[in-house]
Formats: C-alpha cells, sequence, structure tokens
C-alpha cells in the first residue's frame, strides 16, 4: 500500500518517474491528425509545444471552455497519451473535485476494457499501457492507491479499483 503517503509524497514520485519523459513531438500528440477527427485535431492544437509539467489546472480549465477536456487522453496516440499522463495523475492527487468527468475519463483510460470484443481497440490499449518504464508503471501504482485510500466513498472507485489490479498485475511481472 501506501504506508500513508501524503499528497505532497505521491506527487513527487510521479514527477520523479517521468522526470526524463520525452515530448512526442507535435506530429505524435494525437492518434488522428486527418480531418476525419477535427477532435483529435483541436487537441493537437492545443497541447502542441506543452511540455507535461504545464498542463495545470487552469490549461484543463481553459480546454474545457471550448470543448471536453475529459476527451483529452481519449485521442491521444500510445506516445502523446504516456507523454502527457503524469500531468493528468498530478491533477486527480490535487483537484479531484474540480476534474469532475476528467477524473473519471483518466482513471478508465488506465483500467483496460473487461468486455470487448474489438481486437483493433485491444491492441491499441495494449499499446497505449505498454512502453512505461518499471519506476513509471510503479508511480501509476501509487496514484491508484493513494486515489483508492484518499476516496473510498467516490463514484469512480470500482474503475480504481479495477485499474489497480492491472498495473498491479502488469507491475508483478
Amino acid at each position: 500500500m501506501t504506508d500513508g503517503l501524503d499528497a505532497r509524497r505521491v506527487s513527487d514520485i510521479v514527477s520523479e518517474a517521468f522526470a526524463h519523459a520525452e515530448y512526442p513531438g507535435d506530429a505524435h500528440i494525437v492518434y488522428d491528425n486527418t480531418d476525419a477527427h477535427p477532435e483529435a485535431q483541436q487537441i493537437s492544437r492545443y497541447f502542441r509545444g506543452k511540455r507535461w509539467r504545464e498542463v495545470d489546472l487552469p490549461f484543463v480549465k481553459r480546454y474545457d471552455e471550448s470543448a471536453d477536456a475529459s476527451t483529452c487522453l481519449t485521442f491521444m496516440s500510445p506516445e502523446g497519451f504516456r507523454y502527457y499522463l503524469p500531468a493528468f495523475l498530478l491533477l486527480m492527487i490535487r483537484f479531484r473535485e474540480e476534474l469532475g468527468l476528467v477524473f473519471d475519463t483518466t482513471i478508465s483510460k488506465l483500467a483496460p476494457w473487461a468486455n470487448t470484443s474489438d481486437q483493433q481497440m485491444v491492441n491499441f490499449v495494449a499499446q497505449r499501457l505498454a512502453g512505461f518504464t518499471p519506476t513509471q508503471a510503479q508511480a501509476i501504482v501509487t496514484v491508484l492507491q493513494y486515489l483508492r485510500e484518499a476516496y473510498p466513498d467516490d463514484p469512480a472507485v470500482d474503475e480504481i479499483d479495477r485499474a489497480l489490479e492491472f498495473w498491479l498485475f502488469s507491475t508483478s511481472k
């Protein structure tokens, strides 16, 4: 478990684990830069050139004024997802109430779908969740454990548990 870690210590663990994450490049923020996905294009433009440490609550709230911030991680490429995830992890630790649906969708992106027959989607999710270093994966576990302990009555607790089960299994290999 988290041995009573507080939000500041969990945030430090995330910051240290992702300190050397490399920007994916402007063309690799989202999975589709074509006109077929205007929402993905909007996310790409908004995040372009933005370092993950610069993605704070005001940044997410400004995006939410013109679009749905809860979709940001949904449209990100595997590289973009892995790069920007620490920003969203830090926001979840510090601003549960203010994030609303962004909190819920971030958790859902960490819990692979249990019941899908869409093999293309299964492969995409697997690719998105692969590629984290062991230290980064352990930081994700620590965040999920912290959230589980900090918000035991949260409506998203079942999803947190499912994500935690996945990441505990993934890090035990």
